[in-house]
């Protein structure tokens, strides 16, 4: 059982009827689901009997566990007072509107010393919509994808060099990242957006899995050492400060173990000039564990040949006592 982000493209029945038929819904669910996880002996560990299977289950749930913590903070850039009109010059957080930024896992894993082609390190996107900009998709030739929509204005719509994914429900219910492509060239008339490559040939073909793109909002960081993007994605680096953008920095500690899909809400207030997020008492921004996704699991059987072993846990209603 697990929690998926929903928009209105995959539900149209969320969609506030209040914006019309021509403007996009740019808010987004929670969905609990559910589905049957085949796992093999290799990956949980073999036993000889029902319990000591149940014991080996439960050590690989364990195993697949985040222990990623994050802080947030915002910091006023040195030459704020080069956009005094974009914010109020005691600002820390200098974007000119309030944003429902989300930072979430790309790629799971640990950080170590020396990544390797097969062994390569956990990174990260993040969005200012809370990953809502999302369009839909009629079809796909090549690197080319039509869309059903477009934003209602610059903010919500398509840039060349945008980072974008391909996915559908069938897709997101495996929980594994899709590739980051990144958006060439758009053709606005023709609804039509050209990628950096051709998108995974099973992903985004059936209407009825409702295929759509989303728009994350990273860019390649820029200056004197500056990392390069992995894979279209942001390296993660644990024990520094991280910058996104209008003084927005995060912080990922150390030693943490990354699942695919985790995420973080940071809300960024004008009023305050600030974000919201918990403080220590003496100002200092707090770590904390994902907000998501959240991820429960339970045994159903162990399957061995024509042998079923039924590793439900059972249990007896309870009475109930009557006055």
């Amino acid at each position: 059982m697990t929690e998926q982000l929903v928009t209105f493209l995959q539900d149209p029945e969320i969609r506030e009827t209040a914006l019309g038929a021509a403007l996009p819904d740019t808010t987004a669910r929670v969905k609990v689901t559910w589905q049957v996880l085949p796992l093999t002996g290799l990956e949980v560990g073999e036993r000889p009997d029902r319990d000591s299977m149940r014991a080996a289950f439960d050590e690989w749930v364990k195993a697949t566990g985040s222990t990623a913590r994050l802080a947030v903070r915002t910091e006023r850039p040195p030459k704020a007072e080069d956009d005094p009109c974009l914010a109020a010059p005691d600002s820390r957080y200098r974007g000119p509107e309030n944003q429902l930024y989300r930072v979430e896992v790309h790629r799971g894993g640990k950080l170590t010393d020396k990544p390797t082609p097969t062994s390569k390190g956990p990174t990260f996107t993040w969005s200012r919509e809370n990953a809502s900009v999302v369009f839909g998709i009629s079809s796909i030739a090549k690197t080319v994808v039509t869309l059903t929509d477009q934003g209602r204005d610059g903010k919500l719509d398509l840039d060349i060099g945008d980072w974008v994914e391909i996915v559908d429900d069938a897709y997101l219910a495996r929980g594994i990242p899709a590739p980051l492509l990144q958006v060439t060239d758009i053709d606005t008339e023709r609804l039509r957006v050209e990628l950096s490559r051709e998108p995974q040939p099973e992903v985004g073909r059936l209407a009825a899995r409702h295929p759509f793109l989303r728009r994350w909002d990273h860019r390649a960081p820029s200056g004197r050492g500056a990392v390069k993007l992995d894979e279209g994605a942001l390296p993660i680096s644990e024990g520094g400060w991280l910058d996104l953008e209008d003084g927005l920095q995060v912080w990922f500690a150390k030693d943490g173990v990354y699942r695919a899909g985790d995420y973080w809400l940071v809300a960024a207030r004008t009023l305050s000039g600030d974000v919201e997020w918990p403080q220590d008492d003496r100002g200092r921004p707090l770590l904390r564990e994902p907000q998501g996704v959240r991820h429960h699991y339970a045994p159903l059987a162990w399957v061995r040949g024509a042998a079923i072993d039924d590793l439900r846990m059972e249990f007896t209603p309870q009475a109930v006592s009557r006055p």
